[in-house]
């Protein structure tokens, strides 16, 4: 409800155009989070399926909303980097290690200006401690200062009330999934700027009614139409045939299609990786991985090779220079491959949350959710480069050791530029 002697704050005029199907959930959240004086709720919880837009249109609301602190649970994976992490968003550097002193930290800060604390991919709060999720939850009840606390999840409420109990949150928005139409609107938003609009959604509506029933996410299907246009157009502008001859261009695509059919999560592949597929090296240790796969590989090298207690030192992103200044001892890779201390020891088991948080931190870029993580990881199982622990039927606490040694590796980081020496300890 907004107050009639406010006046309202003005969408940003494509807003809507922007994030088709989305009216209901935008009129939902920009009036109480962008409102200079109305107070927000305490709590927030987005929840929906992967790929139904709950991040980036909440980061479209909030880009002009100042003292935000945005969280993201996988990259911030220790309550210590989640609590500092916070801190220094705020403006506030300062070690923090428990829920206490960060709740008086925060009671602390003299300051009458709303605030915001985002939580994405906040189901990974349940596996930390048991009291985190209810001080979270009760953290704007403590604090001096108008302060609204939101979780974004691909989960339901109730997945969070075992550890919260009857501290519900005070506002629920929920991301449906796309209808067709919907799903369509925003396809078509990718139409190259010097192609006919027509023409490029006749080929968005044949590769979504290909591609729909195994691949939901629309990130992925932006992404199908981005990686197999250009081959669909390629005829045309061959001169081979026209705009209008569209059984014959579906003709020229189809045995494309069917070999992505083999692999549905094309994100796994980078298209400057697609690109170069045709061009092989006679190197013994090409691995013909996706792009994103082969940092995975070696993050569970890393993560196989070194101590866990040493994670925060090498890969903790807040931290940055204080890792390469104070980071173990470098690895000496050996060209003739010799026996190296940690691998006289052999790898050790690992979580599958410790090696997501390792590869989040050693790829380049932010990664987008819409890549399939565990599709991966899947991949690299079954081809006995990641072995299995845990025994199958176990569905939590899975582990994993890589399967593949320094040299091995470190040929797949060559490839991608990734220099692994850095990250290892005590390989000398």
């Amino acid at each position: 409800m907004t107050d009639p002697s406010f006046p309202a704050p003005s969408p940003p005029p494509d807003i809507y155009t922007l994030f088709p199907g989305r009216k209901s959930q935008i009129d939902a959240l920009l009036p109480i989070l962008t409102h200079p004086t109305l107070p927000a709720p305490p709590t927030i919880f987005l929840s929906g399926l992967p790929g139904t837009g709950k991040t980036t249109l909440l980061k479209c609301v909030l880009k002009d909303v100042s003292n935000m602190a945005w969280v993201n649970c996988v990259e911030r994976f220790t309550e210590r980097l989640v609590f500092e992490g916070i801190l220094r968003d705020w403006g506030v550097g300062r070690r923090c290690d428990g829920i206490a002193e960060f709740v008086g930290v925060v009671k602390e800060m003299e300051t009458e200006e709303k605030r915001i604390l985002v939580f994405d991919k906040a189901e990974r709060l349940r596996d930390m401690s048991s009291t985190l999720l209810p001080a979270l939850m009760r953290l704007p009840e403590l604090v001096r200062f108008p302060l609204t606390i939101i979780l974004i999840t691909h989960l339901t409420w109730p997945d969070f009330r075992s550890r919260i109990g009857s501290l519900d949150p005070s506002y629920t928005v929920h991301f449906p999934s796309y209808t067709k139409s919907e799903t369509l609107a925003i396809l078509a938003k990718d139409c190259p700027p010097t192609e006919d609009v027509q023409f490029f959604v006749s080929f968005v509506e044949i590769l979504y009614e290909v591609f729909s029933k195994p691949c939901r996410d629309v990130r992925e299907l932006r992404y199908l139409v981005a990686l197999w246009f250009p081959k669909y157009v390629e005829p045309v502008l061959n001169g081979k045939v026209t705009r209008q001859q569209t059984s014959k261009l579906f003709g020229f695509i189809q045995p494309h299609i069917k070999n992505a059919l083999h692999s549905v999560y094309l994100r796994d592949v980078s298209s400057h990786e697609y690109q170069k597929t045709s061009v092989k090296s006679n190197h013994v240790y090409d691995v013909d991985l996706p792009y994103y796969t082969k940092f995975l590989l070696i993050a569970a090298f890393l993560a196989s090779y070194n101590p866990p207690r040493l994670d925060v030192r090498f890969f903790s992103k807040g931290d940055v220079g204080s890792r390469k200044k104070k980071g173990g001892r470098r690895a000496r890779v050996s060209s003739e491959g010799g026996k190296m201390r940690q691998q006289l020891l052999g790898p050790k088991a690992f979580p599958i949350e410790r090696l997501l948080a390792i590869f989040y931190s050693i790829l380049e870029n932010s990664l987008e959710s819409s890549i399939d993580i565990y599709q991966e990881i899947a991949s690299l199982v079954s081809l006995r480069l990641l072995v299995r622990v845990t025994t199958p039927d176990r569905l939590d606490g899975v582990k994993c050791k890589c399967n593949v040694g320094l040299e091995f590796v470190n040929a797949v980081a060559k490839s991608v530029k990734f220099d692994v020496g850095k990250y290892l300890f005590d390989f000398v």
